[in-house]
This record gives structure tokens, sequence and C-alpha cells, in this order.
């Protein structure tokens, strides 16, 4: 996927979310990834998907501890 599809594709996620909620919460995180074709032949999209989901865990968790010291 090129640079340029993946720009279009994430606009079109973010227009789609804001239809969904148009005031989206503080709580909504998001994640990506960018595969090379042979990065994406290679890995398996649940492994990948789960790395995002942990990366995306770690993010709250960071933001709660900051919150926390403060």
């Amino acid at each position: 996927m090129s640079e340029h599809q993946m720009a279009q594709l994430t606009q079109t996620t973010r227009q789609h979310l804001a239809a969904l909620a148009p005031v989206q919460p503080t709580g909504l995180k998001m994640r990506q990834a960018h595969l090379t074709q042979a990065q994406a032949a290679k890995y398996d999209f649940h492994r990948l998907l789960h790395h995002l989901v942990r990366e995306l865990e770690t993010d709250i968790v960071m933001e709660y501890l900051l919150e926390a010291e403060q």
C-alpha cells in the first residue's frame, strides 16, 4: 500500500469514526502500523493486532500513572 493510499485510508477511517461519535470521548485511542507488502506477507494478522492492542494498553497505563503522580 502506498503512502498516499495509507493517508486516504486513515482519513476515511477518521471520518467514519467521527460519524459514529461526533464528539469523540477523550479515552478513545488509535494505533496504526505501516507494513510493506513483504512484511504483510510475513506477519500473521492476529499477532499484529495483538501487538497493537498491547501498545494501546501500555499507553493507557502510562497515562494513568502520570495522572496519579500529579
